[in-house]
């Protein structure tokens, strides 16, 4: 029999909850809303997030080694198209390509967790998220930016999640980007540009600290990577990015705004103190290979 809390059944039933979200929005705002709620009723009670907690070390298992360490968790930070994406990938690989140092027995198991953008542009919801922010949607068209910002931090927690059940014996992650960083700095954004309504923000901070209460606990954050990169670059490699929602919605005074964002999330108490900032202007490789010395040092030194 077929339950909720099967691990074979989680991620796809949380996918079709947020898919239905989706299709709901353009008929109704508030049986998307529903369909939310739903999921934040049901996820902090489902027996999978125990099993979850275990791999991950958040509870005691008979099956795990008390002398098992927890992976390093490294968040990309940086502007759209500032190359989280192809600096964690290539990250990622620089350590399946080169011969662990003493005292690791044996390679690196460095996994890259990359932002659930497939699922957000086969939706449909980036193009109008982006159109929405640069006021050149239809006004036939319902859209709420609160629907994205939640199914964005929805989504990226089952593909975290999924990573560290994928890989237990991981020895550190790299994540496009956060959920800490979707609230201080996109929905941060739109709540000052009153594209979020005040409103609003109680069903917002409810979804978002039960997602929290699931992944915070289970993770520490061993440092935040500000890839800094100037709007005008970023501009110009958007260009030669595969997503059309970026190319025509995407203006270097939405870059501007943003970074501003950015450079006040780096600087706040809590994330400050486990912030390194690369210059990323240049050749990504090379960005990968600083990154790269990173994470062996803390590696070795942990």
């Amino acid at each position: 029999m077929i339950t909720i809390g099967d691990n074979r059944y989680f991620v796809p039933i949380l996918l079709i909850l947020t898919v239905i979200t989706i299709l709901l929005i353009p008929f109704s705002i508030s049986a998307s809303i529903v369909t939310l709620s739903i999921v934040v009723a049901l996820i902090p009670h489902l027996p999978i997030i125990r099993v979850i907690r275990n791999n991950v070390g958040g509870e005691s298992s008979s099956s795990l080694s008390s002398t098992k360490k927890k992976p390093l968790v490294y968040i990309l930070v940086g502007l759209i198209s500032a190359g989280k994406s192809t600096t964690g990938f290539n990250t990622s690989q620089l350590f399946r390509r080169v011969k662990a140092q003493p005292p690791a027995s044996g390679p690196r198991q460095v996994i890259f967790i990359p932002e659930p953008v497939e699922i957000w542009e086969k939706s449909g919801m980036l193009d109008i998220f982006y159109k929405s922010f640069a006021k050149v949607i239809g006004k036939d068209t319902i859209f709420e930016p609160l629907l994205f910002q939640i199914t964005a931090f929805s989504t990226r927690v089952v593909a975290i999640k999924k990573a560290f059940i994928t890989d237990p014996d991981a020895d550190a992650f790299i994540l496009d980007s956060f959920m800490t960083v979707d609230r201080e700095v996109f929905t941060r954004m739109l709540i000052d540009s009153n594209r979020i309504p005040q409103d609003q923000l109680p069903f917002y901070d409810l979804v978002y600290q039960n997602w929290n209460d699931i992944v915070l606990p289970e993770l520490e954050i061993t440092r935040y990577i500000f890839l800094d990169v100037d709007p005008s670059n970023c501009l110009v490699r958007k260009e030669t990015r595969d997503r059309e929602s970026e190319k025509t919605s995407v203006s270097i005074e939405y870059l501007q705004e943003l970074n501003r964002y950015f450079k006040k999330f780096i600087n706040k108490d809590g994330i400050y103190e486990k912030l390194i900032t690369i210059d990323a202007n240049g050749n990504q490789e090379n960005v990968a290979m600083q990154i790269r010395d990173i994470i062996e040092k803390d590696l070795l030194n942990r």
